[in-house]
């Protein structure tokens, strides 16, 4: 009995051990398992990092992550079941220390990588571009996009950089600006949306007199929108309440400002916080990009207790939040935690407007840093290939000074500049000719290729007594309609169809139509 006993206790060891080893990192920081948490970027311990960082790990083969970030080893969940191995971290204080963990999900359950630690820098002894990827995708017929953001390192926007700073590297190789067609857009050439939360208190601490020059600070914010911006209106005391929903109807806004009044004699910031985070989003995409930011004011602090700093801090991680405290009963050191963009400082509330309009400053040229570089890739057949984007002279060496990653030239295509319809892979000729039964429809798409600008199209019907084009509202560039044939269309007839793209002048084709 002796004998099985210690037999017994022998393999639990062995079996503990055999977990251990697959489980614990090489002397290289690798872990047997590679389904693990791995090859941190920033490196585990290194220091000098921006103020605006992109962090990465690898885990092969897992396709969900908890990231855990904060300024102690104990490192709290700021963003759960993310889908890519990259976040953002932003609004970082310099001179401080940051930890991070990821805890891969799958089906064999969470695996947690190790705590790793990165330092940020002394700004003041900085200078350069930290880049911020967004986004790489492709599209036919050989064109590659790049969405990313310039930044300094106090996490400001860079806005004033051309196509000539940049440079594009295929396989380490450098692209040809002109045979590729290098170009970029901003926020001006595309359907982009700034959308900011207005989080305004309003407790029985504020005056009347002062509730009254918040209203007129909050009224000239809006008077100063540009045309595709909207903003959010939130006042809080006891909760939040949501005055109104993102708009950019500045009459609607101002009338919903006007509207305030004075609220409870409790303070629920970090509750207020927390509810107002849930509205902010961001989406990259070829159709549209949306960014937003939290732009709160207070005059004190949290009095009500219902929610915690921690759940504050939490929500608004990896979000864009600024802050004003006003008099002497603010927390500067919350304040400046939770204003993850910037924290403000007023003693006078006759000061708000003035403060805003600096904020708003900063968020256009926040908006304005964002940068879309798309090509035409030289690249054909089934392959990977790595891609490196970066500034030319840039100070900044480090290795948010880039942008780095990869796409497949799978389904690429070389083709002649101009409109195509129901172009696709099987077919990149797309079709001239269209066949149809009397009263038939059939919908189809436009795509112009190796262009300048981006697409807008005109749809022109030639007789509509044989078969006619009815544009389609969306997408917003117009390029799918239906071709309706007439219900007394004769077999044999035929008309043309004819799209132009009015955006790139030389773009037109026309589309056959004929009756079966």
């Amino acid at each position: 009995m002796k004998t099985t006993k210690s037999y017994l206790i022998l393999f639990l060891i062995g079996i503990l051990a055999i977990s251990c080893s697959v489980n614990s990192p090489d002397d290289d920081g690798i872990p047997d398992d590679l389904s693990y948490p791995h090859k941190p970027v920033p490196e585990n311990n290194s220091a000098n990092q921006a103020l605006a960082v992109e962090i990465s790990w690898s885990a092969e083969g897992i396709e969900e992550f908890d990231v855990y970030f904060g300024r102690d080893s104990r490192a709290k969940l700021f963003y759960r079941t993310v889908t890519n191995n990259k976040v953002v971290v932003s609004g970082l204080v310099k001179n401080t220390q940051y930890f991070w963990k990821i805890i891969s999900k799958s089906s064999d359950g969470d695996k947690e990588g190790a705590i790793w630690s990165f330092v940020t820098s002394n700004t003041a002894d900085n200078s350069g571009f930290v880049m911020i990827e967004h986004k790489i995708f492709t599209g036919l017929p050989n064109k590659v996009n790049i969405m990313f953001q310039v930044l300094d390192f106090q996490s400001r926007g860079i806005a004033d950089l051309t196509i000539d700073n940049f440079e594009v590297l295929e396989d380490d190789q450098p692209i040809s600006p002109t045979e590729s067609k290098l170009t970029i857009k901003k926020r001006d050439e595309l359907d982009y949306k700034l959308r900011t939360v207005l989080l305004l208190d309003n407790s029985t601490s504020i005056s009347t007199e002062d509730l009254t020059a918040i209203k007129q600070a909050a009224s000239s914010f809006v008077d100063q929108l540009h045309p595709n911006d909207e903003v959010a209106l939130y006042e809080f005391s006891d909760e939040a309440v949501l005055l109104q929903n993102f708009t950019n109807d500045k009459g609607l806004l101002k009338s919903k400002i006007d509207q305030m009044a004075s609220g409870f004699a409790t303070t629920n910031l970090y509750g207020a916080i927390i509810e107002a985070s849930g509205m902010l989003e961001e989406e990259f995409n070829d159709n549209q990009i949306i960014q937003s930011a939290l732009l709160v004011f207070t005059d004190g602090s949290d009095t009500q207790g219902s929610s915690t700093f921690p759940e504050a801090r939490n929500a608004i991680s990896l979000k864009r939040c600024y802050t004003i405290g006003l008099g002497n009963e603010i927390d500067p050191d919350v304040l400046e935690s939770l204003g993850t963009a910037g924290f403000y400082s007023i003693n006078n509330v006759s000061e708000l407007q003035l403060q805003f309009e600096e904020i708003q400053k900063e968020l256009y040229d926040f908006a304005n840093s964002f940068y879309w570089v798309n090509y035409n890739s030289p690249k054909r057949g089934d392959k990977e290939h790595t891609l490196r984007l970066s500034i030319l002279a840039n100070p900044n060496m480090g290795s948010n000074s880039y942008v780095l990653g990869s796409f497949s030239s799978s389904g690429f295509f070389s083709v002649i500049p101009g409109i195509y319809i129901n172009s696709s892979i099987i077919n990149p000729a797309g079709i001239d000719t269209l066949k149809l039964l009397p009263n038939e429809s059939r919908e189809i798409f436009a795509t112009s290729y190796l262009l300048e600008n981006i697409s807008k199209y005109e749809w022109t019907t030639f007789d509509a007594n044989i078969a006619k084009a009815i544009v389609k509202r969306e997408p917003a560039d117009f390029s799918n309609a239906v071709i309706q044939a007439n219900a007394g269309a004769v077999s044999g007839n035929q008309t043309k169809v004819k799209v132009r793209d009015v955006n790139n002048s030389d773009y037109e084709k026309e589309l056959v139509v004929i009756i079966k």
